[in-house]
């Protein structure tokens, strides 16, 4: 099932690109740091809270919202500095985070690849073994 039937809302961290004609573009008010937002919608279950009153089904029961209504919401956020820490906080648990899975993987990589060279290499191991049975 979708975590998140209603959509998401990114925010463009200054790369260049192009964003298709279905998505709307908004631009943060000056009390408000982007990055922000982003972080205070990746919980699904605020996401769909805000949403869920805001979508009106199709008649093929495809879900539309306006543009108008999707800024129709309420949210309640911290001051702007605020924002910004706690925006700068979960940007480097992501950071870390994803530096020890690259870890992990490249530990768990090599770990296999040793126990593969370890295995081909005994007499009757499970490769010589192997050998016997496809002849």
């Amino acid at each position: 099932m979708n975590s998140n039937p209603y959509g998401i809302i990114k925010v463009n961290k200054g790369i260049p690109g192009i964003v298709s004609t279905l998505y709307a573009i908004y631009h943060p008010r000056d009390n408000v740091y982007a990055n922000f937002i982003q972080v205070y919608f990746e919980q699904h279950k605020r996401m769909n809270n805000y949403m869920h009153p805001l979508v009106n089904k199709g008649a093929k029961n495809d879900m539309k919202v306006t543009a108008e209504n999707a800024l129709k919401g309420m949210v309640t956020f911290p001051s702007r500095e605020e924002q910004s820490v706690i925006s700068a906080f979960f940007s480097r648990l992501d950071s870390l985070i994803t530096l020890h899975q690259r870890k992990y993987c490249g530990v768990a990589s090599w770990m296999l690849g040793v126990a593969l060279v370890r295995l081909g290499s005994e007499s009757d191991g499970a490769f010589g073994e192997m050998k016997h049975v496809l002849r």
